[in-house]
């Protein structure tokens, strides 16, 4: 549906009380050092672990049917070897197409991989979100990235290291969760396409012929794509029969508390969210625009024989700026988003909504950077003895934990 939507011109965004063109900084707030909502081993910097079951949710209203996702299988290729596949009528930010990746390993299992890469929702943010994304884009990717971090097939450590991949670019700036045509946003040019739901929709019609029967499916994605592995899992959950594993980095839905309900309300309309949240997840639909945190609890309950789990930096730098532009009512990127705000919100979140669940795990990692799983960090991150890929080793074989400094 076409909207014009209403959002912060590019000039109150950059926010005047600041002075013209000033970015406010993600600050350490050094005098809030030391105060967090830790787990339940306080200061002991212990892991913890846990097999238990969430409730399965049955009182919320019923999904609708699945599309048959019968669609041509995606072709065949060598296994180790990047394939681009297109996709006409998919749609980027921009009204182009767009398609995927799709790499076959020796495993019969597979990863789902979200790309990110900023978001677009205000005349700010969508300066900094590629709109665009073909065949050319991808093959300078699979020559890099393509072959570092999760993706590294020549590393016996690496727990999917023999698995099928298809891989999903990130060009439509709506966290892989949009069903929005036709949008007009203040000092962006053109009209936007947020159809990044929807595009999924496509992708899920060639991908489940080819890998319907894997017996293990790995949902993931960094940044704006680990929110989208999110707002997708339940959807993928319930096309794949077997096991599926959500694997978030850095892409934490904070509660209200912590991401404001106006900056949430933003998203929502500008994206179409109202479409493409399941139907039972009530909670995930507060009147004052907040509530999105509840998706963890729901796609838990929903699924409680899943696992899944987070991995963020506790001071996370770049969600912590795109947060802030909900801070002071959404009046503009004036005010800082400090790192122990970020810390203290991901405890919260740790705290109040995941451990409950028993099936969500967490792997939150000292500093203010961002993403881990797509680079050599991916192995060489460490947190009270425990490694990222061993975190993610244990997950994939039922083992919830939590870790933190």
């Amino acid at each position: 549906m076409r909207r014009r939507v209403a959002v912060p011109s590019l000039s109150l965004v950059l926010g005047t009380a600041c002075g013209e063109g000033y970015l406010a900084p993600f600050a350490d707030d050094e005098s809030g050092a030391g105060t967090s909502s830790s787990s339940a081993s306080e200061g002991s910097g212990a892991s913890e672990s846990s097999s238990a079951s969430a409730s399965s949710g049955s009182d919320a209203p019923e999904d609708p049917p699945l599309p048959p996702f019968d669609g041509e299988p995606l072709p065949d290729a060598p296994e180790g070897v990047w394939t681009w596949v297109d996709f006409p009528d998919s749609r980027c930010r921009d009204g182009s197409s767009t398609g995927i990746g799709v790499r076959y390993g020796a495993s019969d299992n597979l990863v789902i991989y979200f790309e990110g890469g900023g978001a677009c929702f205000n005349g700010f943010t969508c300066l900094a979100n590629d709109p665009h994304f073909d065949a050319d884009d991808f093959a300078s990717w699979q020559w890099g990235e393509g072959h570092g971090g999760i993706f590294n097939d020549a590393r016996d450590d690496n727990p999917v290291q023999d698995w099928s991949f298809i891989y999903v670019p990130y060009c439509s700036g709506d966290v892989h969760a949009g069903d929005n045509t036709g949008v007009e946003i203040a000092d962006v040019v053109g009209v936007q396409e947020f159809a990044g739901y929807t595009n999924v929709e496509l992708f899920l019609e060639r991908i489940v012929p080819s890998f319907g029967a894997a017996p293990h499916v790995l949902v993931t994605g960094v940044s704006a794509g680990g929110f989208g592995a999110g707002f997708n899992y339940h959807r993928l959950a319930r096309v794949f029969p077997a096991k599926v594993t959500l694997l978030d980095d850095s892409g934490p839905p904070l509660r209200d508390e912590y991401l404001t309900p106006c900056l949430q309300q933003m998203w929502r309309e500008v994206w179409g969210l109202a479409d493409t949240l399941p139907p039972g997840c009530e909670g995930c639909n507060a009147i004052d625009g907040g509530g999105i945190s509840e998706l963890i609890r729901y796609i838990a309950q929903a699924h409680p024989e899943q696992r899944m789990g987070l991995v963020s930096s506790e001071g996370d730098q770049t969600i912590g700026t795109f947060f802030s532009f909900g801070l002071d009512e959404c009046a503009g990127l004036g005010a800082a988003y400090t790192s122990v705000r970020f810390r203290d919100g991901l405890h919260d979140l740790r705290d109040a909504v995941m451990k409950p669940t028993g099936n969500w795990g967490s792997y939150f990692i000292p500093g203010t950077d961002h993403t881990w799983i797509g680079y050599s960090a991916y192995y060489d991150t460490e947190v009270d003895g425990v490694r990222l890929v061993d975190w993610l080793e244990d997950l994939l074989a039922g083992e919830v934990r939590h870790v933190s400094p």
